[in-house]
């Protein structure tokens, strides 16, 4: 069967993201009142045959940990879409 998986990539608690930072300061230079942080995440659809749920998401979890993200600093969540 055909799978769509969900993985999402984020920063570990207490890892700075300049990026994320750059992104909450121009929102409040652009009079955005109230922002107080910015995250950024990384999301990944993937299509996926396998021979069942827990097959795709355990493909995907293997994608995850193997390439799209760095486990050193980064979660990962990944989760079938309907």
């Amino acid at each position: 069967m055909k799978y769509q998986v969900d993985i999402r990539v984020k920063l570990k608690d207490g890892i700075l993201n300049p990026e994320a930072e750059a992104i909450a300061k121009a929102l409040g230079r652009l009079q955005f009142k109230g922002v107080e942080k910015v995250d950024l995440e990384k999301n990944f659809l993937v299509s996926i045959s396998a021979e069942s749920e827990s097959a795709a998401l355990d493909i995907g979890r293997k994608m995850a940990r193997e390439l799209l993200s760095n486990i050193v600093m980064e979660n990962f969540d990944v989760t079938l879409r309907p």
